[in-house]
């Protein structure tokens, strides 16, 4: 029966439809997201042409609807029981109104969930809405179209059918926990992947997208969710058109092509204006750099480019003074290294420096890993004997951050240490912001009583700490020069609890370091070295220092985790071990000696087994000592690299790139029609002189020469400085007094007819010709035709009847060069110049020689020489 209720209802139902534009197959785009959001499995469309009429069918094996579901969210407008699910993709209760476009007669939709089926009857055409039996027995969603006869057959109807329902679905993907959603029309399998673009076709790398980007003939953007069409356009710039256009193809007829997939968009869904989806722009912003990238490559390969030619570009695109300098800068500091002096053998009480140590010492923390990869900023050298300037210690544990310094305390005065007969003496930068301040002294040796000075003032106040370390404190001080003097004598630490402190490990190495434990002090040591080199490997890396810096782990537990760590882990993590098996240790950070010159930042282990020993458990191995390790002797080192094989190398590299510079490619390979039409496009073209492929084209080996190579625009003007083209036939027989190295062009080919507009000045055989056989040179010029000859004997100057202004031509014949400087006889300056000559030749030559000269660029610069040669010669 018929209601106002159901009339107003399919009356603004039809209106919210028309709102998806003219597409009368859009409702399958609807069809199949409801029935993915619903968990179906399986999508079966149906269709068929009877006599007076045709339908369609889509029906799935979703969980359904129920009459009271049906009632609340179908048969209402923008309401959906979607809205909170954030997997779904459609929730404004409007889109399967859709169906509408299709301009049924009659709808019925049946659907069941659990063991209730509930079915309605739509008559479009008397706007009733009746409930009817239902056909379902299993739970899904049934909905069938009927209207008028359209089609003449049903394979006419199916196929459109097919093709609407791949446009709008066809990579569509399950929603979990379904691992499958098959699509068929009439039992057919109708399911394909994203289309890929035509050519150059990349995956999108974006994080939660999946999609295609490329070129094509003709451009298509479309964007999907979870595989089911959203927007269907023909430019990214349409999505986000206020933000101004940030990419367009620069090559014609060769448009972009995307296909994005991507859960996280809500294009034109959540009725939000596009322009505050964040989402969106990344998206868009991934497919432009893409794009760009891909364009680049399109246009290389469309435009292959010779050596000589990316040559040439390099060059103009690089600023040729700044090249040169560099090279000279490059020459001039080699010579200087490779020929300054070598430092002589240090003297027997050398007075070393290094800048604000006690800055650097003192400023480091936790774990050293941090600072990966970037080396120290300043140098030491040292002649002492042991090689080991030692910096400071860790010896208090912390379990988030390991081994630490530990407070710069004095527990009593420092020993006095008698003088060494030759003792090393140290001075540094203090910056007299950190007091009080250790003082590096080198392992085994000691600060000399009463030697040190800060400024020149003595500093008699200097302790020692536990650890046996040199403590000064110059506060309150400006910055300024500590000096200080070390002779070979050792203030041993004390051995005290602090050095037994460890931390509790992990089950498996707790049992290890147990029966390490029963074991003699060699084997403790021993076997903790195994256990270190079987957890931890030496690294630098930024990788693995990231990893330890972002880590919320304890110490020991991030270390054995990683696997990786510099020095200061592993020993931190060997010395935990050796305190748990019940040997004192700690870490010493310092200067090692290498070669006689301190390296960077470093650090190993100290243990004590009745004397204090070292062992380094870094870099994969260990060196345990009873003593300081053996170096050159006091006032001894050996002596500098020498940096004179840097004058060979530098010989070699620079006559290497000069070669590579001057080489040049014989033969090019032909271009492919395709980059042949763009090249000719760009031609007629003017405004697409300034795009990128229009720079490009420049050196594009279009140019085909009779000697069968191909030449560039560019290297056709380079060519054009040293000697004048010549256009001709591969078959003329004047071409055999010609070089073989004159630039030759073949004007068959159908680039050089269409540049010739830009080409530079050439000459044709016949134009040759003329300037061979001209006739003799009037009177009034020949003292200049002389004095030009004079100043280059390949020079010739010659009046032509058929020329309108000046030209040069400089040819190359088997002989010799010639250089042709022509002038039109009918010239109003020449003409006037031979009508004064006969009463006032000196006065006529003269004016006639400065208009030739002002007229020729190669002579310009020699003006005045011949100027006064030709005045000399009149005048004798």
């Amino acid at each position: 029966m018929k209601t106002a209720t159901d009339q107003l209802f399919l009356e603004r139902a039809l209106h919210e439809a028309k709102r998806y534009g003219g597409d009368t197959w859009v409702f399958l785009r609807e069809w199949v997201q409801n029935s993915r959001d619903a968990g179906a499995g399986e999508v079966a469309l149906r269709a068929a042409v009877d006599m007076d009429s045709e339908w369609v069918e889509c029906m799935d094996d979703g969980v359904g609807m129920s009459d009271a579901e049906m009632r609340q969210y179908l048969f209402r407008l923008y309401a959906s029981s979607k809205e909170q699910d954030a997997q779904s993709i459609g929730f404004f209760g409007v889109g399967f109104w859709s169906i509408l476009l299709f301009e049924p007669s009659w709808i019925l939709i049946e659907s069941c969930k659990g063991d209730q089926a509930t079915a309605y009857r739509l008559d479009c055409e008397t706007f009733e809405i009746e409930s009817v039996e239902p056909s379902l027995s299993s739970h899904g969603f049934r909905v069938k179209l009927h209207r008028r006869r359209r089609f003449a057959r049903s394979r006419d109807l199916i196929d459109e059918l097919s093709v609407a329902l791949i446009r709008f679905a066809g990579p569509i993907r399950p929603l979990p926990p379904q691992l499958s959603l098959r699509l068929t029309v009439n039992g057919f399998p109708v399911n394909q992947p994203l289309k890929q673009p035509q050519f150059l076709a990349t995956s999108l790398v974006l994080e939660g997208a999946r999609g295609y980007v490329g070129f094509g003939t003709r451009p298509w953007v479309r964007l999907y969710k979870g595989g089911i069409l959203l927007r269907e356009l023909t430019d990214l710039h349409e999505l986000l058109p206020r933000r101004g256009r940030k990419y367009a193809p620069k090559a014609p007829g060769v448009y972009a092509q995307v296909a994005v997939d991507d859960d996280n968009l809500t294009v034109l869904m959540d009725r939000k204006s596009v322009f505050e989806d964040d989402h969106l722009v990344s998206v868009c912003e991934a497919c432009e750099g893409t794009l760009v990238q891909l364009e680049k490559q399109l246009i290389r390969s469309l435009f292959p480019l010779n050596w000589t030619n990316r040559r040439l570009r390099i060059w103009d695109h690089l600023p040729k003074k700044i090249l040169v300098v560099s090279i000279a800068l490059m020459v001039m500091l080699m010579l200087i290294v490779a020929l300054w002096p070598a430092k002589a053998p240090y003297p027997p009480r050398p007075e070393l420096h290094s800048s604000s140590l006690d800055t650097v010492f003192d400023h480091w923390q936790q774990s050293t890993i941090d600072q990966a990869g970037r080396p120290s900023s300043w140098q030491y050298q040292s002649s002492a004997p042991t090689g080991r300037l030692v910096v400071g210690h860790l010896t208090d544990f912390d379990p988030m951050f390991g081994l630490q310094p530990p407070a710069k305390r004095a527990i009593a005065p420092y020993p006095q240490l008698p003088g060494a007969a030759e003792p090393l003496r140290l001075t540094l930068g203090v910056s007299g912001q950190n007091a009080p301040t250790l003082l590096p002294v080198p392992s085994g040796m000691g600060v000399v009583a009463g030697s040190v000075t800060f400024e020149g003032r003595p500093v008699h106040e200097l302790g020692v700490t536990a650890e046996g370390m040199p403590l000064v404190d110059l506060e309150p001080v400006k910055a300024g020069t500590l000096t200080y003097e070390i002779t070979q004598a050792t203030v041993e630490p004390i051995v005290d609890s602090r050095y037994l402190e460890t931390t509790e490990f992990p089950p498996q190495i707790a049992a290890q370091l147990d029966e390490l434990s029963r074991l003699t002090p060699a084997e403790r040591v021993e076997g903790v070295k195994r256990l270190t080199y079987l957890h931890l490997e030496f690294a630098q890396d930024e990788q693995s220092a990231q990893q330890f810096i972002s880590s919320d782990l304890e110490w020991v537990s991030k270390t054995l985790q990683i696997g990786k760590g510099d020095c200061d882990v592993m020993n931190g993590l060997a010395v935990l071990m050796l305190r748990a098996v019940d040997i004192p240790a700690f870490v010493t950070v310092g200067l090692p000696e290498d070669d006689g010159d301190m390296g960077a930042l470093h650090a190993w282990t100290q243990f004590h087994d009745g004397t204090w020993q070292m062992v380094d458990f870094s870099h994969g191995r260990s060196q345990s000592t009873n003593g300081p390790s053996p170096t050159p002797a006091l006032g001894q080192q050996s002596a500098p690299l020498t940096w004179a094989w840097q004058i060979p190398v530098g010989i070699l590299i620079i006559g290497g790139a000069v070669w590579l510079w001057r080489k040049r490619s014989r033969r090019n390979s032909e271009l492919p029609d395709q980059a042949g039409e763009l090249l000719a496009q760009i031609i007629e073209d003017e405004s697409s002189k300034e795009s990128e492929l229009g720079k490009l084209a420049h050196y594009v080996p279009a140019l085909r020469t009779i000697h069968g190579g191909k030449l560039s625009l560019r290297e056709i003007e380079k060519l054009a400085l040293r000697h004048t083209p010549i256009l001709a036939d591969a078959k003329d027989p004047r071409l055999s007094v010609l070089h073989p190295s004159t630039t030759i062009l073949d004007r068959t080919c159908p680039f050089v007819a269409k540049l010739m507009p830009i080409l530079p000045s050439m000459l044709t055989l016949d134009q040759l010709e003329r300037f061979q056989g001209a006739g003799p040179i009037p009177d009034v010029l020949k003292p200049v035709g002389d004095a030009i000859q004079r100043h280059d004997k390949s020079s010739k100057l010659v009046v032509l009847d058929h020329i309108r202004s000046s030209t040069e031509a400089r040819i190359r014949f088997l002989d010799g060069w010639q250089q042709y400087l022509a002038i039109p006889a009918r010239a109003e300056w020449l003409l006037r110049a031979i009508d004064h000559h006969a009463h006032e030749p000196l006065k006529a030559t003269i004016s006639a020689a400065v208009e030739l000269l002002s007229r020729q660029v190669t002579y310009r610069g020699a003006m005045d020489a011949i100027m006064a040669d030709v005045v000399k010669e009149q005048l004798a």
